[in-house]
């Protein structure tokens, strides 16, 4: 796994360097199934492992799997509504981060 940094306390936040091909980011994860539409789209590989990898990072952070939908505005959300969470990546990384209670936003650069 290619965590870098993880924070424990809320807002509970992490950040993951990704390293895994698209088959071990799935061993991650009880059912794929509801991964095929996107994974069987015409989205380059970096961006289906960012995909998954924030979803993995997220469901480390949880300590549970959930599922991801979006709302009209693009803003992630998990479909339990069990807690706000933000995703962000760029060039090899991404980051999570999530609170049961309120808002958050996060934003990661390569420089």
């Amino acid at each position: 796994m290619g965590l870098i940094f993880s924070q424990k306390q809320l807002p509970c936040w992490g950040v993951w360097k990704i390293e895994e091909t698209i088959e071990e980011l799935l061993a991650y994860f009880s059912d794929t199934t509801p991964f095929f539409s996107f994974l069987n789209s015409k989205a380059p590989e970096n961006r289906k492992k960012e995909w998954l990898a924030c979803r993995i990072l997220l469901n480390q952070l949880l300590g549970r799997e959930v599922l991801i939908s979006y709302h009209s505005t693009g803003a992630p959300y998990p479909e339990d509504l069990s807690c706000y969470i933000s995703f962000s990546h760029t060039k090899g990384y991404v980051a999570v981060i999530w609170h049961p209670d309120y808002p958050v936003g996060i934003d990661i650069e390569y420089k």
